[in-house]
């Protein structure tokens, strides 16, 4: 974090700042996807649209890059779990993994301990690993079966997360849909939240959107 400091006083004015952050995800970016390779790639994806359930956990500053994963992957997929510590169920939830199933874990330095742990977990109960993470003297890079290595150097108070966004994005997008399976599944999906709404307010159809009035223009 020091350096990322004394990085953004000799970029102190607000266009080089701008310029410098710019320039360090595009380099980010550049290195993350230049060294994934094309049938490591591919297992990853495979392993993420067949499993029976995937897990995800990033916490602190990859708490958002899980997130990010985890919402559009349930867009797409069924069975897709993050797990959340801060509701003090982690060891609960840890209890509930099964193998077969996939575990992707998230971190970077300084590597939080309740990942480390949750990855080490999903190993010792037979589920198929996933690391995220940014070198390899990471100790999820140890542990994980399939790791993806990330750049995130930057001069901002915390390392940039770019290419991390970038990858979960490709990486949820990029999971094998037969077509037409994903579209429907989101139909059927708000299908169902319709009906529920209509069933909570007593109707039997459900409720359907129409044009609304500001207060000031409904007749008097």
């Amino acid at each position: 974090m020091v350096r990322r400091f004394d990085q953004a006083q000799r970029d102190s004015s607000p266009e080089n700042l701008l310029a410098t952050v710019v320039d360090f995800d595009q380099q980010n970016l550049a290195r993350t996807f230049s060294r994934i390779d094309p049938l490591q790639w591919a297992a990853i994806v495979a392993l993420v649209a067949t499993a029976p359930r995937v897990h995800v956990i990033g916490l602190r500053k990859c708490l958002s890059v899980a997130q990010l994963l985890a919402y559009p992957l349930r867009l797409v997929r069924p069975a897709v779990h993050q797990l959340a510590p801060v509701t003090g169920q982690l060891a609960d939830e840890i209890h509930e993994l099964e193998a077969g199933e996939v575990f992707i874990a998230i971190s970077i330095r300084r590597y939080t301990a309740d990942t480390v742990n949750a990855l080490e977990a999903a190993n010792r109960r037979g589920l198929t690993t996933i690391a995220l993470t940014d070198n390899a003297a990471s100790p999820l890079a140890n542990q994980a079966q399939h790791t993806l290595f990330v750049d995130c150097e930057g001069v901002t108070i915390l390392r940039s997360l770019t290419a991390f966004v970038s990858l979960v994005q490709a990486l949820s997008t990029r999971r094998r849909t037969p077509p037409g399976d994903a579209k429907p599944l989101r139909t059927h999906r708000r299908r169902g939240n319709a009906r529920g709404l209509a069933r909570l307010h007593g109707r039997s159809r459900p409720i359907r959107r129409g044009p609304s009035l500001a207060p000031w223009s409904r007749a008097r």
